[in-house]
């Protein structure tokens, strides 16, 4: 899927940002949508890099009926 993050607000050095993301999603020969949402947060080191953790949620059309599934993860970046 393809989406975008939006910065909500900042509490000091931190930011939240809310992403959201759609598109096809397919198991087997089964093909449909999905989109999914959540709630990421860089946290800024000292080092100039930061740190990304993330929980987010994916609904998909051929997910067998299972509902909701969490994504919960930890991305590293830097820069400006």
């Amino acid at each position: 899927g393809m989406g975008l993050a939006q910065k909500m607000f900042s509490i000091g050095r931190v930011n939240i940002f809310m992403p959201t993301a759609a598109g096809i999603s397919w198991s087997g020969a089964n093909t449909g949508w999905q989109w999914t949402g959540g709630v990421a947060v860089t946290v800024h080191l000292k080092t100039g890099s930061y740190l990304v953790p993330t929980v987010r949620f994916v609904k998909s059309s051929v997910s067998g009926g299972s509902g909701y599934q969490p994504i919960i993860g930890v991305a590293y970046g830097w820069g400006k």
